[in-house]
């Protein structure tokens, strides 16, 4: 893989191991990939500061190019949401394989995002994303799988797993 360098392995054997662990199951679960154009939908989300309920509106690109969803660091910054300090930071690429100039993610956030009557926890690769707050990647895709109207901008969650949590407005809990 490009990302195993010198540079990273000597990072990796300063780490205790419970950490070097940790950061290597980052890289194999998470590739980060800055979107490309075509292959995405822009949406207004609510997202939550788990700590303490304050909510903030933020503009979120659904990107099946970019593999890992990822929120902008400014944002993070600004609302002062928390973040968990990865042991070793991850690259991220550009749809092209190059490094993103905005450089790697350092660290993660857990918040509670909110996208119309769909509400989940989610963790959110802390990086520069430039004009956008957040983006959902590929990985949120593949978890919810919904059904999207990529001509009409609309995004139905009908498929969403057991484990969301999420029941859609339509299906009366007690009949299931």
């Amino acid at each position: 893989q490009i990302e195993v360098t010198e540079q990273m392995v000597t990072d990796l054997r300063k780490l205790s191991i419970p950490n070097a662990t940790e950061a290597v199951k980052n890289f194999k679960r998470k590739r980060y990939v800055k979107g490309s154009s075509g292959k995405d939908l822009k949406l207004s989300v609510m997202v939550e500061n788990i700590e303490n309920s304050r909510q903030f509106e933020a503009n979120a690109l659904l990107d099946c190019g970019a593999t890992g969803s990822c929120i902008n660091k400014e944002y993070v910054e600004r609302y002062n949401l928390p973040i968990r300090k990865l042991p070793l930071a991850m690259p991220v690429y550009n749809a092209d394989g190059t490094l993103n100039a905005g450089g790697s993610i350092e660290g993660i956030t857990e918040v509670r995002l909110v996208i119309g009557d769909h509400m989940e926890k989610i963790e959110l690769g802390v990086t520069n994303l430039g004009k956008f707050d957040i983006f959902i990647g590929l990985d949120w895709l593949r978890l919810h799988n919904p059904s999207i109207d990529w001509s009409q901008s609309l995004v139905t969650f009908d498929r969403c797993p057991p484990r969301c949590g999420y029941i859609p407005w339509w299906i009366n809990p007690e009949e299931g």
